[in-house]
């Protein structure tokens, strides 16, 4: 009998589907052990967490507001140390009146820039507010007296504020700064020695606070109605803000290289100013231009909503004089706005790239040209420092080409020489920054989704017009104002470093990468996170940066300063909240 043998069809099969088996297990095994042992880049980027952690903040801070007379009180007493001031309760029904966001914390910098006064005797204080005349305001029984020998327009519009709330005050004195730069920096120890004699005691009992300031002052001699000076507007952001805490800015802020003016007192004096150094003593009052509201600092009306954030160009834009103080041919490449232009323009971060790979290759030895011009006003940061997407030395994913990608449109509109040449031109800086036509703030917010906010002499006048606007407002100062407390960064703006070394990290998070080889495995933007901070930040300015909240503030302010320069002031109180009804 003949046997036929068949094959049998099913081994073969699974041999092949054992093979595929054990392929893939293994495939999944090398993608697993890839995955644990070699280092993998982070999704989550540290900006990420910078702004998570402002919106906590800025929840907490929310959370404090108060609706009540009694809790706004309260909230005054266990943060302060003191009763109010007399006068509290109508200070709070104007602040309500107005629709204000009443947060304690935000008037923090007030009992800052009084805590030293509080270890003054009154009638010093008196005396030295007499004494300072040359601008000054002098309220006496809810009308405005005062003095402007150099008839300067700030004057004018800070005595329309003051005469919106001159009714609701007692008597007092203000000496106002109306130069740029802070005028009061008595020595360290003078300052804390005061503060400590000033430390409030323990709260007096209801019954024996004073809750009415005391009588009228004497007229100061020469005093007069005060008519504003304004016509027309036409008439003639903690420890990055603390210079203390970055000696480097010393060669680094015209401020401190060589300043416009140099008119300070060593004394603890009362002195009114629009900004101030962290050290320095100066009382903050909102400045003149933010009240004013004039067009060459604030978008026109029309223009505040603007262009929508898509139709916006993804970049940077900036105009300005090349102020700061007086550069000359030595020192000009330390000023702030000029480093800031140097570093954000692409033919000058090219320049340092090139002049960075020749010192590698001379082994440090630098040439001619990388001493002088304005590549040599910064140094490039090293790309792992902020986890950039660059190679070093340039080309096609060389900084300076993507730098070119978002900061085409910033420059000089006056290089502000010394001694000053006409046309707004420059001996020893044409050669570096050319000079660019005026482009108004409507124009800016419009086109642009980035408003890089640069010190200038002092503060810059554009900040509250970036924070009401539609684009992303960036800050970087070493400057405090009267608004500080009430804006948080990374949820209202974005913050930036005084040496700008972090330009670059902050712009490749937001803008993101569309150049060059590789594209697919470079960082991607972070649009949603932009348009967020630009437009939480309007909404918020829209509450709490009006001109009503101007006079909230200044009007608390008074308050706090007729307390502390009244001699009663140690009994003097508000406990209005806390006495039973009769």
């Amino acid at each position: 009998m003949m046997v036929v043998a068949y094959p049998i069809a099913g081994r073969p099969a699974r041999k092949t589907r054992l093979k595929l088996c054990v392929s893939i297990a293994l495939f999944i095994f090398v993608l697993i052990h890839f995955h644990f042992w070699i280092p993998q880049r982070s999704s989550s980027h540290p900006v990420d967490t910078l702004i998570k952690k402002a919106q906590t903040e800025f929840n907490r801070l929310l959370s404090q507001q108060t609706s009540t007379i009694a809790e706004a009180a309260s909230a005054y007493r266990i943060r302060r140390g003191r009763h109010p001031p007399p006068g509290f309760e109508i200070w709070y029904n104007f602040a309500k009146s107005h629709n204000t966001v009443i947060i304690e914390e935000f008037w923090d910098q007030i009992h800052d820039d009084l805590a030293p006064f509080w270890g003054v005797p009154p009638e010093v204080l008196r005396d030295l507010s007499r004494s300072i005349d040359d601008n000054a305001f002098h309220l006496r029984n809810g009308t405005i007296k005062g003095r402007s020998n150099e008839g300067h327009i700030w004057m004018g519009i800070w005595w329309m504020m003051l005469d919106e709330i001159a009714s609701y005050l007692p008597d007092l004195d203000m000496a106002m700064n109306i130069k740029d730069e802070s005028r009061v920096l008595a020595p360290w120890e003078t300052v804390q020695s005061s503060r400590a004699r000033g430390a409030p005691p323990p709260l007096p009992q209801p019954l024996s606070v004073i809750q009415k300031f005391s009588g009228q002052l004497r007229d100061p001699e020469g005093g007069h109605d005060f008519f504003p000076l304004l016509i027309s507007e036409y008439a003639a952001p903690t420890l990055a803000t603390d210079a203390c805490y970055q000696p480097h800015l010393a060669g680094l802020h015209g401020t401190f290289i060589r300043p416009l003016r140099k008119s300070i007192s060593t004394q603890i004096i009362p002195m009114f100013s629009s900004a101030k150094l962290s050290g320095n003593n100066d009382i903050l009052v909102p400045g003149a231009m933010y009240y004013a509201g004039w067009t060459m600092f604030e978008a026109k009306p029309s223009s505040v909503n603007g262009t929508r954030w898509e139709e916006k160009q993804d970049a940077i834009v900036w105009r300005g004089h090349a102020s700061g103080g007086i550069n000359t041919p030595e020192n000009w490449n330390g000023f702030q706005r000029h480093r800031f232009l140097a570093m954000v323009n692409s033919m000058t971060v090219a320049a340092a790239e090139k002049c960075g790979e020749n010192q590698k290759l001379s082994r440090g030895k630098q040439d001619e040209n990388c001493e002088t011009g304005s590549a040599s006003s910064f140094r490039l940061p090293d790309p792992k420092a902020y986890n950039l997407h660059y190679k070093s030395g340039g080309g096609q994913d060389g900084l300076n080409e993507w730098v070119r990608t978002w900061a085409g449109d910033t420059g000089f509109t006056n290089l502000m020489c010394h001694p000053r040449e006409p046309n707004g031109t420059c001996n020893y800086t044409s050669q570096y920054y050319s000079i660019v036509p005026e482009l108004d703030l409507s124009a800016q917010i419009n086109k642009y989704r980035y408003l890089p906010d640069i010190d200038g002499n002092s503060f810059s006048g554009r900040w509250r017009g970036f924070l009401l606007s539609s684009s992303v407002p960036m800050k970087a100062t070493i400057y405090r104002e009267w608004h500080d407390k009430r804006l948080v960064p990374w949820v209202h703006f974005v913050p930036l470093d005084n040496a700008f070394i972090d330009i670059y990290g902050v712009m490749e998070y937001f803008v993101g990468h569309a150049l060059g080889e590789n594209y697919e495995t470079k960082p991607r933007g972070h649009n949603a996170q932009a348009k967020r901070i630009a437009e939480d930040g309007k909404v918020w300015a829209e509450k709490v940066l009006r001109k009503e909240d101007m006079l909230v503030y200044v009007m608390r302010l008074l308050l706090e300063w007729a307390r502390v320069s009244d001699p009663k002031r140690a009994r003097l109180g508000y406990v209005g909240d806390l006495l039973s009804p009769e």
